[in-house]
């Protein structure tokens, strides 16, 4: 049959109707159903009726004009030829084609009735094989009738057709039956709970055991960890290691945990805590007070040879907050009950150990001064509010401050007695603070077989030393047994109650501080047992430390050296505070140092204990940092990019960077920046010609630059700003009543977030990008004994940065020329000669990137990357930090800058 021409009117009009006249086969397709409708009587109109709501106005004169198409019935239509591409109008439905014959179909049901009528296949579960062998599943198949009711034609897959077949080969959950269903569901609620036992499992004796030789890393040899924790619950002992909270910020215990601290427990190691920062303060005064070569020999990792460099005098927060969280973990190691320790942590402790955190955690300090309830509760690390029962004399909570005050200054302290605190002998170790332990004791262990003096021989190694170099402490030789007895009979006969709480919290944090102070001696400098460096607390809590935060695996040397180096530095300032302190630490009988022979009474014991090779925790940390840092290359580095194939665009991680982006992103930064110093320099914008300024580079005079040259006239620049901001009549500084605080100070806050937008364009265009610390500390002018960093060379304004990165081991640095942009020419030659001229004047600083509140200390790094994360967060809509941008820079400047040959140190 034929179908009648339609005019381009008629089309129009099936169109509107989402009617599809398709040639050369003649049927009428509906487009929203998907297949051919019968053209007979009035089916097209009551379809459009009853499927799609079309109103009777609109279906007016269609049947006739379907009649008059003259089309034939779409199932004695034949099928299309297998292989063309889907039919625009018609639904894509995915199925199966027998694999013996031309039957498709859209059922599994139907193709498998089809393969046991048609060919003799049985259902699998009777017979050898499958049915889907038989079948070609997964097949596009269409058709001129509704669900292919009569026959199905493949038509080729497409990759880049907008079609979305409907999936009938698979049946989804609402198909299947109920009871099929519950089945399902039941098996998978099984598997869930079985992967989420699998995921505990892994920090869990299953996965601890020890590793095939052919799977093991030379960094898993070297440290030993999988053979250390076989066995234990490592994430069990990850939580072991975290600070304490207490009240309000306590964590919730988790369900999982064998063993839960008590809030006890945790209150008084809070306590420890807020004692580790006063023990380390004392440390780095000590430290301060010694002269270079006696820091050359401490820090020296050869017995007879000192080190080269000078100490760095920094300890950052990150170094103690390790400390406490090794005394957190020792303690509450110590105090798990023995099955609990031995079952979860396969770790025993010996009596050594023992001893020593108990002359800690049960010295009669903690009798004398108690922690009040609300006071545990809402106590913090800084805290140091304390309630107490008793002390023993007033006069006695004065004599550790008055005997370190007169011993700092030489005095005998026969006019200062010693401290009552109780038979203490001269290493510092209270008898009666020990207590044999038994087989059954909760804090011992079955396996504790240590010599029972260990301890106190290793702590009175300072004392020791002292007499081992026929040293006799002048300080210390007019104590009499009279006086000591007389205190001591006052202390026992007459208790008084103190209303002064600070007096007694001195007492108490000072006393607690030297407790503190003679355990974290003991850790560092814990003999090996039976040559075991992981027999040692420090040891072992090291290798904790190289537990992932979850407990599933372990750290690479990249990520965890940085530890080793922050307890080889901590327990340096620790033996130094025991063997030679600057001032007595008299709770624990540490004298103060001698004025000779301090070198013999320091070598004794680093001989031993602080040098390579040598039986203690520091002797093992050396031996690891270096193999670490020798194997940490081959882990490649921590940034990887990867380049698109015209080089134009860099990704990493999730971030993605366009070269256009990355050079729009300063040009942005430029335009910002130029309207505000337009805004502060009240529209004003004085001519600087940089090639006829002098500046005398050599000239090193305190407070002398190229602005206080009288030659350049740029002296009194900022007396002219001031004019013009103080007396325009718009946002005017100064009025007739006088100044404008409100605008004065909002001035003097624009000023700074100018100053903060250009340090971070500084950062951007002055060549390869500097480390944030090394940018903040240039200087405008000369100081006392330090060059400035802004200098004018060659009509050309540039700063000096100093990389100083390893200046410290190396006693080398090199400095790094930056010319800036002539754009920024004018915004430094602005903001010296007025914005930070007009700031209040601070004798003796000349940072110039700092704030006008504190200008002796420089902008953090912090600062720099928050501005440079807002930054380009706003004109790249992609947030980068400093060290992701200095990590770019030099992956673009190695690939696109060619004249760069030598690799940077990143």
């Amino acid at each position: 049959m034929t179908p009648h021409s339609l005019t381009d009117k008629q089309r129009q009009r099936l169109e509107a109707r989402q009617l599809y006249l398709n040639e050369p086969e003649p049927v009428l397709i509906c487009r929203p159903c998907g297949y051919a409708l019968k053209p007979f009587g009035e089916r097209v109109s009551r379809h459009l009726a009853e499927k799609h709501d079309v109103p009777k106005t609109q279906r007016r004169g269609l049947s006739a004009l379907v009649k008059s198409l003259q089309l034939g019935d779409p199932n004695d239509v034949a099928p299309r030829p297998d292989g063309l591409p889907p039919h625009e109008a018609l639904t894509v439905t995915r199925g199966h084609a027998c694999r013996h014959c031309s039957y498709r179909t859209a059922s599994d049901d139907l193709v498998c009735r089809h393969l046991s009528k048609a060919h003799g296949i049985k259902d699998s579960r009777k017979a050898d094989g499958w049915q889907r062998d038989q079948i070609h599943s997964g097949v596009l198949l269409q058709s001129w009738s509704q669900n292919g009711a009569r026959d199905y034609w493949i038509a080729q897959s497409t990759t880049t057709g907008s079609l979305s077949p409907c999936e009938t080969g698979t049946p989804g959950a609402d198909d299947a039956p109920a009871a099929q269903q519950a089945l399902l569901a039941a098996a998978h609620d099984v598997e869930r709970a079985h992967l989420a036992s699998s995921l505990r499992a892994t920090a869990t004796a299953a996965a601890t055991g020890p590793v095939d030789m052919a799977f093991q890393t030379g960094w898993m040899r070297r440290t030993g960890w999988d053979l250390m924790f076989d066995g234990a619950r490592r994430d069990f002992l990850v939580k072991m290691s975290e600070l304490p909270a207490v009240g309000p910020d306590a964590r919730d215990a988790e369900d999982d945990m064998p063993y839960i601290s008590t809030p006890e427990d945790e209150a008084r190691l809070q306590r420890i805590m807020s004692a580790v920062d006063g023990v380390f303060d004392r440390c780095e005064d000590t430290i301060r007070s010694m002269d270079v070569p006696m820091r050359c020999w401490l820090r020296s990792s050869e017995p007879y040879r000192p080190y080269k460099a000078p100490i760095r005098a920094a300890t950052t927060y990150k170094y103690r907050r390790l400390v406490k969280r090794l005394l957190c973990f020792c303690v509450r190691l110590w105090r798990l009950p023995l099955g609990t320790r031995l079952s979860q942590c396969r770790r025993s402790l010996t009596i050594a150990q023992s001893r020593a955190l108990e002359a800690l955690w049960s010295d009669e300090i903690w009798d004398t001064f108690c922690l009040d309830d609300a006071t545990a509760a809402d106590s913090t690390e800084t805290s140091t509010t304390l309630a107490y029962r008793h002390v023993p004399d007033a006069d006695s909570c004065r004599v550790l401050r008055t005997t370190t005050r007169t011993r700092a200054r030489g005095i005998p302290s026969a006019q200062a007695p010693s401290f009552p605190a109780g038979g203490h002998n001269r290493a510092g170790i209270s008898h009666s603070s020990f207590r044999d332990l038994s087989d059954g004791d909760s804090y011992g262990s079955a396996t504790e077989t240590d010599d029972d003096g260990e301890f106190e021989d290793l702590l009175s190694e300072g004392s020791e030393g002292l007499e081992d170099c026929n040293y006799k402490d002048t300080n210390a030789s007019n104590h009499t047994d009279a006086t000591e007895g007389s205190l001591t009979t006052n202390a026992v006969a007459s208790p008084l109650l103190l209303s002064d709480r600070s007096l007694a919290g001195d007492y108490f944090l000072t006393a607690l501080e030297d407790l503190t102070l003679r355990l974290l001696y003991f850790l560092m400098t814990e003999e090996f047992e039976d040559g075991q460096s992981k027999s040692t607390l420090l040891v072992y809590f090291s290798g904790v430390l190289g537990i992932t935060s979850d407990g599933s695996g372990f750290l690479r040397p990249g990520n965890y050296t940085a530890n080793l180096s922050a307890f080889i530095y901590c327990a340096r300032l620790v033996v130094i505070e025991v063997l030679l302190p600057r001032t007595s630490h008299d709770y624990v009988g540490y004298p103060t140092r001698p004025r000779h022979g301090q070198l013999d009474i320091l070598n004794r014991v680093r001989r031993e204990t602080m040098c390579l090779a040598s039986q203690a925790p520091l002797g093992e940390f050396l031996s690891l940092r270096a193999y670490g840092r020798t194997v940490s290359p081959a882990d490649g580095p921590n940034f990887r990019f990867n380049w698109s194939d015209d080089g134009q665009t860099i990704s990493w991680d999730d971030g993605r960077l366009s070269l256009q982006q990355f050079r729009s992103l300063a040009h942005d930064m430029v335009r910002h920046t130029a309207s505000a110093v337009d805004r502060l320099m009240y529209s004003w914008h004085p001519v600087f010609d940089l090639s006829k300024t002098k500046d005398r580079m050599a000239n090193t005079h305190q407070g002398y630059s190229f602005i206080s040259e009288p030659a350049n006239g740029l002296q009194e620049a900022y007396l002219d700003l001031s004019q013009r901001a103080c007396l325009s009549s718009i946002d005017g500084l100064l009025s007739k009543e006088g100044w404008l605080l409100r605008w004065v100070q909002r001035y003097i806050d624009d000023s700074e977030a100018l100053l903060s937008a250009l340090f971070a364009l500084i950062h951007l265009t002055g060549g390869q990008a500097a480390r944030g610390s090394e940018l903040a500390s240039v200087k405008y002018q000369n100081g006392t004994s330090t060059p400035r960093g802004v200098y004018v060379y060659s009509g050309a304004l540039v700063l000096i940065t100093r990389h100083h990165k390893t200046r410290h081991t190396t006693n080398n640095e090199f400095q790094v020329a930056r010319f800036l942009p002539g754009v920024l020419e004018g915004f430094c030659i602005s903001i010296l000669s007025t914005v930070c001229l007009c700031a209040p004047d601070t004798p003796g600083t000349s940072i110039l990137f700092a704030s006008q509140l504190r200008p002796e200390t420089p902008w953090s790094t912090e600062k720099l990357s928050k501005e440079l994360l807002h930054a380009t967060t706003q004109f790249t809509g992609q947030p980068t930090i400093t060290q992701t941008y200095r990590q770019l820079s030099i992956a673009i400047t190695e690939r696109h800058v060619k004249q760069i040959h030598a690799p940077f140190n990143q």
